[in-house]
């Protein structure tokens, strides 16, 4: 997910997972109960792989961006449009609201991509969930 793409040794291992699945004949009444549950948990997964996928290789849209860059320089600049009588507190002011602004877009473009870069979702969460699921 740190490129963008599915892991093809993960896609092959889901793959022979559903075809096992796929040839498993239930013998008894339990047997059917654990394969419906089962084949349900599978495809929350699958689900849920999907999305991450599409969260790891799909951003933000360009014209989200546009907006909140131009809505910056448009309040900033409306700021200076008040007028007060010592021009150094409205300075300050100004420079503190560019400042706050400059730290929410510098927020948003770190986390666009979830996956990639210092501030990321790291695998050790999903290595951490599987080994609960499976001590289970």
């Amino acid at each position: 997910m740190v490129k963008g793409q599915r892991s093809s040794s993960v896609q092959k291992m889901q793959e022979e997972l559903w075809n096992l699945y796929g040839g498993f004949q239930p013998k008894n009444e339990t047997q059917k109960i654990f394969l419906t549950e089962s084949v349900h948990k599978m495809n929350q997964a699958s689900e849920m792989r999907r999305q991450r996928i599409i969260y790891a290789s799909a951003g933000i849209n360009p014209l989200l961006y546009f907006a909140l860059i131009v809505g910056s320089f448009i309040t900033i600049a409306f700021t200076m449009l008040f007028g007060t009588e010592n021009i150094i507190p409205h300075l300050i002011m100004v420079s503190l609201l560019a400042a706050m602004i400059a730290i929410t877009l510098f927020t948003v473009i770190a986390m666009d991509y979830p996956f990639t870069g210092n501030i990321s979702i790291k695998p050790d969460v999903f290595i951490n969930m599987l080994s609960s699921l499976m001590s289970s």
